[in-house]
């Protein structure tokens, strides 16, 4: 766990322990009436296969499970490089993404259109539950296979069944296109997003509206996917043949691009002259 979520939680017990002491509401009781209030809430609401979605959040929240993913999403996963942006391209989901859809700053799904921090939010999802599953820090393969294995293709196309699907359809600009129009159709399925949003923390013609099917799709989509072993899906052997492991990379100093080096490569081997007539810098990370 990261340094600042250890003093966060030493900083509530300490808070916590005078609350108990002096007969005040503790963060467990506030959590539990919190759950209660919510619970009931969404239960009196009367749609369907809503109390399954409920009944299966609460049996993760009072298990321990939702824990442990919160703990695995803080972690430290990774000790390798990050991609560059040469690579990234050969997930034609993200390039797509980033090419259409709008980077308004904070909005998110429950308040606005779609937008590409909602679209950003799969990634490090899929990189928790990867990091779950193999109990590890990534090596080089694991980041490979997080970043080019399909899940996220599945996961958009087809939902609940993403481990159904034999091969995901291809992503178009049309798509993203249509996405980035997407927004809540009215204010009481606003209200379940909200309100189911909340228990989980107690515990995505030319304009797509999003009403409550939807929202009970995306919630049994994403109760699936964290008990799912996702491990099973990898990178095409070409992508993992293609991208090595860095020693280090030469950066420009002008255009910040930087140029990966393999195991076999050598800062020597390599002109000191970016192609915009910048001067490249060997770093061993990047």
């Amino acid at each position: 766990m990261k340094t600042w979520m250890k003093f966060l939680n030493s900083t509530f017990d300490f808070k916590d322990k005078i609350n108990s002491s002096l007969g005040r509401e503790t963060r467990v009781d506030w959590n539990n009436r919190k759950l209660k209030e919510y619970s009931e809430y969404l239960r009196n609401l009367k749609i369907k296969n809503l109390d399954i979605i409920l009944d299966e959040l609460m049996n993760n929240w009072r298990s321990g499970f939702y824990k442990e993913l919160m703990l695995s999403f803080v972690a430290d996963k990774d000790d390798t490089r990050f991609l560059t942006f040469d690579e990234l391209y050969n997930n034609r989901l993200l390039v797509l993404a980033a090419e259409n859809l709008s980077k308004t700053n904070l909005k998110t799904i429950a308040f606005s259109k779609t937008d590409l921090n909602v679209f950003k939010t799969m990634q490090p999802f899929i990189d928790t539950i990867y990091f779950m599953n193999i109990g590890h820090k990534f090596t080089w393969e694991d980041v490979l296979n997080t970043f080019f294995n399909g899940l996220d293709a599945r996961l958009m196309f087809g939902l609940d069944k993403f481990d159904e699907l034999k091969d995901a359809p291809e992503p178009t600009a049309e798509f993203f296109q249509k996405l980035g129009e997407t927004q809540i159709a009215s204010k009481a399925t606003s209200d379940l997003y909200m309100k189911l949003t909340l228990l989980q923390m107690h515990i995505e013609d030319d304009i797509f509206g999003i009403n409550s099917d939807d929202v009970i799709m995306a919630y049994k989509t994403f109760l699936k996917l964290i008990k799912t072993d996702i491990t099973v899906y990898k990178a095409p052997q070409s992508i993992i043949d293609s991208m090595h492991e860095f020693t280090g990379a030469l950066v420009c100093d002008k255009c910040v691009v930087s140029h990966g080096m393999g195991p076999e490569d050598s800062p020597d081997d390599f002109e000191n002259t970016c192609e915009c007539g910048g001067h490249l810098i060997y770093k061993k990370e990047i």
